[in-house]
């Protein structure tokens, strides 16, 4: 009579007993660790420098990004607003160019301010709702300034981040 359970099996002496119990444990063991997956979750750097090109309802001009730990600096490289940088902490926006330097609180910015959108989408993303696309991962959030979208490389390099009720958007370049 046959009778084909795990007791009996494991219960087999002979010369082949040792090198089977090995083997169904080993199918055993490959079976369980099979079930697991890995998953990725992307990454914005904490600190990061780069250059955008950003377009504010159709006001265009290129601009150098910096990212700390704790704030984001938007310093327009081009035309008539060149020199001037925007620094947001979360709490004070800080107006600076040769000639003067202004700090506002968060009840006297605009949160469409560039420095201001950035800092509260960058610091959002843990709570951003994240898609793999072709182009990477594409966050979906939202802040004051409204619904945005940040679309980060597979390098883990911001592409975009565009605000459309605010008519913002980000082009990164690297």
């Amino acid at each position: 009579m046959l009778n084909f359970n795990c007791v009996n099996i494991l219960k087999r002496e002979g010369v082949f007993a040792l090198p089977f119990k090995l083997f169904v444990v080993f199918i055993i063991i490959l079976s369980l660790c099979s079930c697991t997956s890995k998953t990725y979750t992307p990454e914005i750097k904490s600190e990061f420098e780069a250059r955008a090109n950003v377009n504010f309802d159709g006001f265009t001009y290129s601009c150098k990004i910096i990212k700390t730990e704790n704030s984001v600096t938007v310093q327009v490289l081009d035309t008539n607003a060149s020199g001037l940088s925007m620094k947001y902490d979360g709490n004070i926006l800080t107006l600076k160019t040769n000639e003067f330097e202004d700090s506002f609180t968060n009840e006297k910015t605009l949160p469409s301010n560039p420095a201001v959108a950035l800092y509260e989408a960058l610091f959002s993303l843990e709570n951003a709702e994240v898609r793999v696309n072709k182009s990477g991962y594409l966050f979906t959030g939202k802040v004051r300034a409204g619904e945005f979208e940040l679309l980060l490389s597979r390098a883990n390099d911001i592409k975009t981040i565009s605000f459309s009720s605010a008519k913002l958007q980000f082009s990164f370049t690297y």
